[in-house]
């Protein structure tokens, strides 16, 4: 699909930071197909292609089999979803319960139950921990200006505005010898934190950066020990416009609803 082919690209370049996307006509199916592509893949199943799919995977990967549950239908025969598609509803009801017919759901390709009500966010961040060895105040800012850029893209994205912001340091402890096989990652830290909130909500990138950077100053830390900066916004719904570039068309809402579905990792 183009349109996720962009999304992982828009990711990559916003984010330096690799994804995976799954495609299919369920939720069930989306998920599968995007573990199945991990660490940095694309993977399109089309309703044509479910069964397929699904006849060789074994049952302890579909969604929400546990060790316990997994065992419980190797013993009974149960190993692959090939054999469930053999099987017939009554008798995994019959052996497991509720849990029968999600898996015998699943195993078919089909979200059992109703859909999960989206719950209103309360939170939104954004982070950035990796490779970061700087040496002075305005390094610093420039990172926290990079942080800011990707809160404001997922606030916007979202629908959002923010209405108290906090800023999260890590700071490498005094001592700690970085070993050489974990060159880039933050290691052993501090989390310093400090919050304000803004004089009215916001998903302006420049208001964020504003109160990040003086939220960073009032830490007032050695910008050679910071080893991650993260904000984290409180928020509440409804923004102005959404821009058209960038992460945000990818997540606003849109004017046409298709029958598939897509899992994002």
């Amino acid at each position: 699909s183009a349109w996720a082919k962009a999304l992982r690209e828009a990711v990559l370049s916003q984010t330096r930071c690799t994804c995976s996307v799954g495609i299919g006509p369920s939720q069930v199916v989306a998920k599968l197909a995007v573990t199945s592509c991990k660490p940095d893949g694309l993977r399109l199943v089309a309703t044509e292609d479910v069964h397929n799919f699904l006849v060789d995977m074994p049952t302890a990967k579909l969604p929400q089999v546990g060790r316990s549950l997994a065992e419980k239908l190797k013993q009974n025969g149960f190993v692959t979803c090939g054999d469930i598609l053999r099987s017939n509803r009554g008798q995994l009801r019959q052996l497991f319960g509720v849990r029968g017919e999600m898996v015998w759901a699943n195993a078919h390709g089909s979200d059992h139950g109703a859909p999960k009500q989206e719950q209103g966010r309360k939170t939104i961040s954004a982070e950035i921990n990796w490779a970061i060895r700087i040496q002075a105040r305005s390094a610093a800012l420039q990172i926290v200006s990079e942080v800011a850029k990707q809160l404001a893209d997922r606030l916007m994205a979202g629908g959002y505005s923010a209405t108290h912001l906090t800023l999260k340091l890590k700071i490498a402890v005094p001592g700690w010898v970085e070993p050489p096989w974990k060159k880039g990652g933050h290691g052993i830290c501090d989390d310093v934190s400090r919050s304000s909130a803004l004089t009215r909500p916001t998903a302006d990138q420049a208001r964020l950066l504003a109160t990040g950077t003086q939220l960073y100053d009032s830490i007032g830390p050695d910008p050679s020990r910071i080893r991650g900066v993260g904000l984290s916004a409180k928020v509440v719904s409804g923004v102005g416009d959404i821009p058209s570039g960038g992460l945000a068309k990818f997540f606003a809402p849109a004017g046409k609803q298709t029958s598939a579905a897509a899992e994002t990792a």
